[in-house]
């Protein structure tokens, strides 16, 4: 629903083939018993695939806003160097301490008596602080619960070592458990439950994410992410065999609040962390996916993963160069312009069905043997007249995936300059010489021609749309 996963279900108490198996079609808003009511509806769709939850989260809402991404009780990045276990969630209500553990014992203190100590972290604007041996972190979540059951957590790490038991998380604040969470031996797993998957090697900083979901507060499933790649899951339910590690004893959150970095037997190891992150809800694959790896921006529910840009296919028309907005999608190979957020990250799902080629689009997309010559190939730079494609230098290779222009007209052509009118983006138009459109008194038709005034019809006039 709006493009957030409600449920999965493989209970086939209700057969497939009798209620999900299509033969010969069916019913929208149909029931044989009138268990009706009257509803109104603006689209349908209907594929022939099964859509992954990426490409769900791709569709979105009806208002076309793709799902926002939840935010964490606890945002922790040890970058402020007054209170380095200061929360930095917008409204987070967890908090963390440093404490010194023995089995069955925590104490709460300050960072120098834990000995945990800032450090170089991933990179120079990024900080970390490293946890020795005997050291932990307690965090409390803090939201008014007497338990939590269905939650996600995110740690940034560099091991020091990866051989033998290396503990990360464990739901007992007294430290009476063994941890629920290791690496051990360069892998990474649950206890015993899991095994120990992937390789995780010392001296190299990963994200790990752990979801934790249950639907009735005594059974449980566990799933571990690296890098936003999927390792494994574990479902503890009541026909597990005995002698797995139970949801109720390792991943249930009582108090609630849980222990980083500490297990009753010792098995630990220094480790180093530059952020940790707490959510009481159970983060998707898709979300996952999202966070990626150590430095990918973790949004919040207020910020959500930013606007999706704005993607233009171009046309040389006589006087410059057209910009049509794409709607839709980008189809396969297809070159474009992108208008986004400076310094972010998007991500782009591939959809199941094809959308039509395009053809009218002079765009062209190097496969990294396209060299420059100094006046026919153009491609996207900024420079004193603005953002605009501009003459490749001879020899200059443009990158493999980056957009080029190849204009063989009469008459030299400087650049192809342009202006985003952010009040009306399909005002976007480009002129061969050089000069911005947004300059005084400058009038120019659809075609980006200029004209000595303004004609009968729509004219760009100043960067904006003006009807005569």
């Amino acid at each position: 629903m709006d493009g957030n996963q409600l449920v999965s279900n493989l209970n086939l108490s209700t057969p497939y083939n009798t209620h999900w198996l299509l033969t010969t079609g069916a019913l929208f808003f149909a029931d044989e018993d009138g268990e009706e009511k009257a509803i109104k509806t603006s689209e349908l769709r209907f594929w022939d695939v099964a859509l992954d939850e990426g490409q769900v989260a791709k569709v979105g809402s009806v208002s076309g806003d793709a799902p926002k991404f939840p935010e964490a009780l606890g945002v922790w990045t040890f970058d402020d160097a007054s209170n380095l276990l200061a929360n930095s969630s917008s409204s987070g209500t967890a908090t963390l301490q440093a404490t010194k553990h023995a089995k069955n014992n925590v104490t709460v203190t300050d960072l120098a008596a834990a000995g945990i100590t800032t450090v170089t972290g991933p990179d120079a604007s990024n900080g970390a602080v490293n946890i020795p041996i005997s050291s932990s972190l307690k965090m409390t979540a803090n939201n008014g619960a007497s338990s939590i059951g269905t939650y996600s957590v995110m740690f940034d790490i560099c091991p020091d070592e990866v051989s033998g038991y290396n503990s990360l998380w464990q739901n007992d604040i007294n430290n009476n458990k063994d941890a629920s969470l290791f690496i051990h031996n360069g892998g990474i797993g649950l206890a015993g439950t899991l095994g120990y998957q992937g390789q995780i090697n010392a001296g190299r900083w990963y994200r790990v994410v752990f979801v934790v979901e249950s639907t009735d507060g005594a059974y449980g499933r566990g799933t571990l992410y690296v890098d936003g790649n999927f390792i494994k899951t574990f479902e503890q339910t009541a026909s597990t065999p005995s002698g797995t590690q139970a949801y109720t004893d390792h991943w249930k959150l009582y108090s609630p609040g849980a222990l980083f970095f500490a297990d009753d037997s010792s098995e630990e190891k220094n480790t180093k962390v530059s952020e940790l992150r707490f959510w009481d809800v159970a983060l998707s694959a898709t979300q996952v996916a999202e966070l990626a790896t150590v430095g990918t921006p973790a949004y919040d529910a207020q910020a959500g993963s930013g606007e999706p840009p704005v993607a233009y296919t171009g046309k040389i028309v006589s006087g410059g160069l057209s910009l049509t907005e794409l709607s839709g999608g980008i189809p396969a190979n297809t070159a474009v312009v992108l208008k986004g957020t400076p310094n972010t990250t998007y991500r782009f799902f591939v959809m199941p069905t094809g959308l039509p080629a395009v053809t009218n689009n002079d765009l062209r997309g190097s496969d990294g043997t396209v060299a420059g010559n100094g006046s026919t190939i153009f491609a996207l730079s900024s420079k004193a007249n603005g953002v605009g494609f501009y003459p490749v230098g001879n020899g200059v290779t443009i990158p493999a995936g980056k957009a080029y222009l190849e204009y063989t007209g009469s008459n030299p052509v400087k650049g192809f300059t342009f202006v985003f009118d952010d009040d009306d983006a399909t005002g976007i138009s480009l002129t061969e010489d050089g000069r911005s459109q947004m300059e005084d008194g400058a009038i120019y038709n659809l075609a980006g021609q200029r004209v000595s005034k303004m004609q009968k019809g729509i004219n760009i006039v100043n960067g904006k749309k003006v009807l005569k």
